[in-house]
């Protein structure tokens, strides 16, 4: 063989590589997988913060990298295969709102990269081994302990209210051990903390009938719930109906009868951050779980005044919106 081949070989090599950088082919752009539990509508805030935090790591969807979206459209059932069709594609990322929806990526994949958003307990729920250093292919963000927290303010709001009714979305059900840390949480309070579930949109008029029935004063509705936020006219109507206070149900704010709304406000933004990490080559084994570190609370003056509630000058302090 002349010697001169090889270097011919390779001068038709970079020709060829000039040749397409010249062409504008660019090199594959990562890709993210997004599982959303509803649809782009009714999702639209929430992707809004999530490009957020990714636009400020740097990167901007279709010039550093592209989003393959999936949406359940309220139907639990489709997460399995909308799980199983993302992890097939061998997404850069897969990302979910869903804390069942990351479980059920983490059973079908151990090596794609997952980042998920949740206010449970994410040991508890198997998707890392210890906050600080998850240990797997999963981290992202976690709010464990704002139910409490909710209960909490609700109390306060509410501080004749001796049992208060915990209104869930049995088809989520909850995170491992969260029914008994809110129990234990209302006996701290010198409150009995009732349950009750609804498993459709017609379970929640008979739910809320019961509650007042049996004499709860005031009601605990769970967040996240697709249900609740789908839902969400309906369980602020039925709460005013039987003059129940109220905990709002997912972006229930401001609506009319919605007594207290309290939610991380960082969250998502935050998952942004989780991702851009992911996306530059950090290992989620080895990425420590984020807490949120930014809270709003807002207190609607017209329900607490409707309803006969003196809301504590404290409390309002405190508020960072008071609807008047």
């Amino acid at each position: 063989m002349s010697p001169r081949k090889p270097l011919s070989l390779l001068a038709a090599v970079v020709a060829t590589g000039w040749w397409l950088s010249a062409l504008g082919q660019q090199p594959r752009m990562p890709v993210i997988g997004f599982l959303g539990i509803s649809n782009p509508e009714r999702a639209a805030g929430w992707l809004a913060d999530l490009h957020e935090g990714l636009g400020q790591a740097g990167f901007i969807e279709g010039r550093n990298f592209t989003v393959d979206y999936r949406w359940a459209e309220g139907n639990r059932n489709r997460i399995p295969a909308l799980v199983a069709d993302l992890v097939g594609r061998r997404v850069d990322v897969f990302v979910t709102p869903d804390p069942g929806a990351a479980v059920a990526a983490k059973n079908k994949s151990m090596t794609t990269p997952i980042v998920f958003v949740t206010e449970g307990d994410p040991i508890g729920l198997g998707l890392v081994e210890r906050l600080n250093r998850p240990g797997g292919n999963a981290t992202g963000i976690a709010g464990d302990g704002l139910t409490e927290k909710r209960l909490q303010l609700l109390h306060e709001l509410v501080p004749a209210a001796t049992r208060i009714g915990y209104l869930v979305d049995h088809k989520i059900s909850f995170w491992p051990g969260e029914l008994e840390r809110v129990v234990e949480a209302g006996k701290t309070l010198g409150v009995e903390v009732i349950l009750l579930t609804a498993d459709q949109p017609d379970d929640i008029e008979p739910a809320v009938a019961h509650a007042k029935r049996k004499g709860i004063g005031a009601i605990l509705v769970q967040f996240p719930s697709t249900l609740f936020f789908t839902e969400r006219s309906r369980v602020v109507e039925l709460l005013a109906h039987e003059a129940l206070p109220a905990t709002c149900p997912p972006n229930g704010w401001p609506a009319p009868g919605c007594l207290m709304y309290y939610v991380p406000t960082d969250m998502v933004q935050l998952a942004g951050t989780q991702i851009a990490r992911v996306l530059k080559g950090a290992k989620p084994a080895e990425l420590p779980v984020m807490q949120p570190t930014k809270f709003s609370l807002r207190i609607n003056l017209k329900t607490a005044n409707a309803l006969g509630l003196v809301v504590p000058p404290a409390l309002l302090a405190h508020a960072d919106e008071v609807l008047e």
